[in-house]
């Protein structure tokens, strides 16, 4: 049974890093696989905890490295932090999956996904009207802050909606393929 969990967490852990340094590969805006790296360790991390730390530390890798090294022309200091309304819907994605992935199906896995892009979209932008003086602190600032946010919404739900099933599919292909057939060869003997 150790072995058992411990290869399955292994294989989820590579699919959540690979997921993520893809981030590197894609050259489309707002095109990543982000919100699928947060639902699938919602959905399958038995200790909720990693769920929240795995995407959260490595998007800090990330932006650490895309905010000092990529895109240092833009930024008048080291960033160490990077973007917080990142972090926040990280946050508040991985608690959507938790709560409605507890039965892995087609329709729960794309109506999540779905709904966690719309998250991204409405804290990313509320965060855009609260740090940028173009947006007025009113409702109608606010609604221009949305209302600017939506081109690059479709990237965000386009990408959503493909990497989602992508990498949820290859998990459970790999625990098919790999951990069954070890469990197979090594059947688990309980102890009385």
């Amino acid at each position: 049974m150790f072995v058992t969990k411990n290869l399955r967490t292994i294989l989820l852990v590579a699919v959540i890093i690979v997921g993520i340094l893809s981030t590197f590969f894609i050259e489309i805006k707002n095109f990543t696989p982000l919100g699928a790296v947060c639902l699938l360790g919602a959905a399958y991390f038995s200790n909720k905890k990693y769920a929240f730390l795995l995407p959260l530390a490595l998007m800090w890798m990330v932006q650490l490295y895309l905010n000092n090294v990529v895109y240092a022309e833009f930024f008048d200091s080291f960033e160490l932090v990077g973007v917080p309304s990142l972090y926040i819907s990280i946050v508040l994605i991985v608690l959507l999956g938790t709560v409605l992935l507890k039965k892995i199906n087609i329709a729960n896995v794309m109506g999540t996904a779905a709904l966690a892009a719309v998250t991204f979209f409405l804290v990313t932008n509320f965060f855009s009207w609260l740090g940028n003086p173009v947006y007025p602190r009113n409702f109608m600032g606010l609604l221009e802050s949305y209302t600017a946010g939506i081109p690059f919404f479709r990237g965000t739900f386009l990408s959503y909606m493909i990497f989602t099933p992508v990498l949820f599919g290859i998990f459970e292909l790999l625990n098919k393929k790999v951990v069954a057939p070890y469990l197979a060869k090594n059947p688990i003997q309980l102890e009385s």
